[in-house]
């Protein structure tokens, strides 16, 4: 089972020297870009969560989740690990593999839940199972990968990773591609590909209006 797979191997696994206490200063750019998306997520699932007995309204919030998260995982993959590996050396290059690592799993499992439908069996256990495996991997950024990389660069730095990873997000698949390669340069040729594809399909999909995000915000 992929979430067996996941956790024989614990997210900090062989990362003593993380857990070392960061100076304290304001997050950089690119630390309040991700928690940004993080929250989204996180509140794009509450939403699905009150609402799961409406099947409507469910697929709604589980679309926004689906597509949210694909993009969020493939500008990490594009922006944030390759700068972890030349900003942090060789600290930098363990916090990458080990989230490329995860975000695999996540493709796959959210690849399982975008062929499902809101009320079908094994559809909510099957969300239930991304979101705890993807709430772990957002800990993890939160709390190890970010404090790291703000303490090994520049407030210039964190503007740019930011922009970056913003414009990003305009130009990468809106689904998840578990398929698709995680070398930077490659995934992003793919995603020239299929996002045009995705776009299209995200056109005959619900999703929560702008006044319906703003519901208990």
């Amino acid at each position: 089972m992929i979430t067996q797979r996941l956790l024989t191997r614990p997210l900090t696994v062989n990362r003593p020297l993380l857990r070392r206490a960061y100076t304290t200063k304001a997050p950089s750019a690119i630390n309040q870009s991700i928690k940004s998306d993080h929250q989204a997520l996180r509140d794009a699932y509450r939403h699905y969560e009150d609402n799961k007995n409406e099947k409507k309204e469910a697929q709604m919030w589980a679309n926004k989740y689906i597509h949210d998260l694909a993009r969020h995982s493939v500008a990490e993959e594009i922006i944030l690990y390759p700068a972890f590996k030349t900003m942090l050396g060789k600290r930098g290059q363990e916090m990458a593999e080990r989230d490329y690592e995860h975000q695999q799993v996540i493709k796959e499992i959210a690849f399982q839940l975008q062929s499902m439908k809101a009320g079908e069996d094994g559809f909510d256990m099957k969300f239930k199972e991304l979101v705890s495996i993807v709430e772990l991997h957002m800990k993890e950024e939160e709390e190890i990968d970010l404090p790291a990389l703000d303490k090994g660069t520049t407030e210039a730095d964190g503007h740019q990773l930011a922009e970056q990873f913003e414009k990003m997000k305009s130009f990468v698949p809106t689904r998840s591609h578990p398929s698709a390669p995680q070398n930077p340069v490659l995934q992003a040729a793919a995603g020239l590909v299929v996002t045009p594809f995705d776009k299209l399909m995200d056109q005959f999909r619900t999703f929560p209006s702008n006044q319906e995000k703003k519901v208990d915000e």
